[in-house]
């Protein structure tokens, strides 16, 4: 096996990885926390006291940051799209156009050459260094802020006791614009991953046991 096919392969192992290991738990997640604010939200009678749907959205937002730091780390023993586009840009000669239309067949393969075409140009037969290195920044670009929070509010405790915040939106919306730039390199590589964060289901009835007394007797100290 050759140096740029087993190059090929490790990518394609890394999108598998992290589409399997991260972006799947993410929208996993996600569907639970949308479902449960829907059921909060369609019942007044159980937004309060607040403290437990608070301490909910807590645990979320958290998770939520930490699935962005996650897909950016930069750690050599971890799988993250800025690990996939580092390793590009370090081979980005092996990224051509050849090998990219190899992996696709019948009528996929008009639809690569077109999406290389327009995204890559119809001259160039391998991918631009320039590329990768423009999406690096755009990742740092776009975790920087995330990154900081949990540094210093999530994973350490600030002595400054200043809040730092970010919207779920906010957070949603960054981690969709990581899924585009992971989006583009699978198709190149021939490991295309949704461009989608929402292609989610659950089978079972999730929800089912929001039908239920959860308490019970409650237990009362000294009784």
């Amino acid at each position: 096996m050759s140096n740029s096919q087993s190059l090929r392969r490790k990518w394609r192992r890394w999108c598998r990885a992290i589409e399997d290991d991260l972006l799947d738990q993410y929208k996993y997640d996600k569907l639970i926390y949308e479902g449960y604010i829907e059921i909060i939200e369609s019942n007044k009678t159980i937004q309060s006291p607040a403290d437990f749907h608070n301490w909910c959205c807590q645990n979320y937002g958290n998770s939520l940051l930490l699935y962005i730091r996650k897909l950016s780390d930069k750690n050599s023993r971890s799988y993250s799209i800025r690990k996939l586009v580092g390793d590009i840009a370090e081979n980005h000669r092996l990224v051509t156009k050849y090998a990219c239309l190899r992996c696709y067949q019948g009528h996929h393969r008009q639809d690569v050459l077109d999406y290389w075409d327009k995204n890559i140009g119809s001259n160039c037969k391998f991918l631009p260094k320039a590329k990768p290195l423009k999406d690096i920044k755009k990742i740092k670009s776009l975790t920087t802020k995330p990154i900081n929070i949990v540094n210093k509010s999530v994973a350490h405790f600030d002595r400054t006791n200043r809040i730092r915040t970010i919207e779920f939106e906010e957070a949603d919306k960054i981690i969709f614009k990581l899924v585009e730039i992971l989006h583009f390199y699978s198709v190149l590589i021939g490991e295309e991953i949704a461009c989608d964060t929402g292609n989610c289901d659950i089978d079972n009835d999730w929800k089912s046991i929001f039908n239920r007394a959860w308490a019970g007797k409650l237990y009362r100290w000294g009784t």
